[in-house]
């Protein structure tokens, strides 16, 4: 999906500064902050931020920061790198992609995947590590816990001789800040856009094995589509789940309720007079949602709406938001596990096997949606890498 679309912070070509006497320095003695949009480098032993101390009688640099000299730094000093080659620069495909240790420390590369959308900062960001040693079994968390997105995924390849450029089949996991979870189809999204567009993966489909099974993703033009499991829906008693009903939506008329066994959400549908404007507006305290609900079997809360061929939008089949707090998550901005049971309900209520869902959070997101005559589903979206990097520790 080489087409513009996946695009990267270049933090080293917007301006990574470090002077011509920072060469004396070990690698080890320099460490690279990022912020958006910007690398600083700083002198750990007694430097200035971006600049290093020099000594008494070194001359100033040419130029203040010449690139020219720059440049030949960089492959030692920058952890970032753009999504395509920059002239003297590092590709951030093969170079970054490996986990290795350094003077004792451990370094894994890392990206931010921007997820069922096709413009960066929209849709659903996740953290995507690559793995080809162990982790200890804590570190996962700890990693999601500091990245602190909705999801980090993990892709481990499962044998020494694998490669992330050539294997079709890898281990994947996800982890949310503060536990791990069954399925995450934004994150797998983001996994496969790594692996087919940072690593150039070789294959047309990948294989993950996951606590969900084996799940699929292949590349159709400029979508990238996950096949997933579909999960159905089992009428839900309102005297059951009242309080936690009440609590995110109000007086709002329910149209109807259903629960997910499998996924532990709770499917609330609004009334078909609603559109997708009240949707968007409502406002819900998720932190509230946990102590309203008192059955223990809740685990995602899902508000979906009906589509409307009279509002000023594509022709979406339906709308939906979906909050998490019991897995740390207070709103989720696009949800691909939840799509799969919402992708059931909607497909029964409006006879159709073929659908296009909008995910209204405030960052938004949409997917095409497919059911399978095999009892699976294919959610199909298109991702923006924003960020690649290296996480050391």
């Amino acid at each position: 999906m080489h087409d513009g679309k996946t695009r990267s912070l270049d933090a080293c070509a917007v301006g990574t500064a470090v002077s011509a006497h920072a060469r004396s320095l070990p690698l080890d003695a320099l460490l690279l902050s990022v912020s958006v949009g910007a690398a600083v480098a700083k002198d750990v032993t007694g430097g200035s931020a971006l600049w290093p101390r020099p000594a008494p009688d070194t001359p100033p640099p040419r130029g203040r920061g010449s690139f020219q000299e720059l440049g030949q730094l960089s492959t030692h000093l920058c952890d970032l790198h753009a999504s395509a080659p920059v002239r003297g620069f590092i590709n951030p495909g093969r170079e970054v992609s490996r986990s290795w240790r350094v003077a004792g420390a451990m370094r894994v590369a890392v990206f931010i995947v921007d997820a069922f959308t096709a413009e960066p900062f929209g849709g659903n960001p996740a953290a995507v590590c690559l793995l080809h040693s162990d982790l200890d079994e804590d570190m996962h968390q700890k990693i999601a816990t500091e990245m602190n997105l909705s999801e980090t995924a993990f892709i481990r390849t499962l044998d020494t001789k694998d490669d992330f450029t050539k294997s079709s089949c890898f281990g994947l996991r996800w982890f949310t800040p503060t536990n791990e979870v069954p399925l995450c189809g934004h994150a797998t999204l983001a996994a496969a856009a790594v692996l087919f567009n940072i690593q150039e993966n070789m294959n047309s489909a990948l294989t993950f094995v996951t606590l969900s099974g084996e799940l699929k993703a292949k590349q159709e033009k400029d979508h990238i589509v996950l096949d997933l499991p579909l999960y159905s829906t089992y009428p839900q008693e309102f005297q059951e789940v009242e309080e936690l009903v009440k609590t995110a939506v109000g007086d709002m008329v329910v149209q109807d309720l259903r629960y997910s066994p499998d996924t532990k959400k709770l499917l609330v549908r609004l009334n078909d007079t609603y559109e997708r404007s009240v949707l968007e507006k409502l406002k819900v305290n998720a932190q509230d949602l946990v102590p309203a609900e008192k059955t223990g079997k809740v685990k995602g809360l899902i508000l979906t709406l009906k589509g409307s061929l009279s509002e000023k939008h594509k022709n979406y089949d339906f709308y939906s938001r979906y909050f998490a707090p019991w897995n740390g998550v207070l709103e989720d901005p696009v949800t691909g596990s939840a799509h799969a049971v919402l992708g059931s309900y909607w497909s029964q209520h409006l006879g159709k096997s073929e659908m296009l869902a909008c995910q209204c959070s405030p960052r938004g997101g949409e997917m095409k949606i497919s059911l399978q005559s095999d009892g699976r589903i294919d959610i199909a979206g298109q991702v923006v890498i924003v960020l690649t990097g290296n996480l050391t520790f």
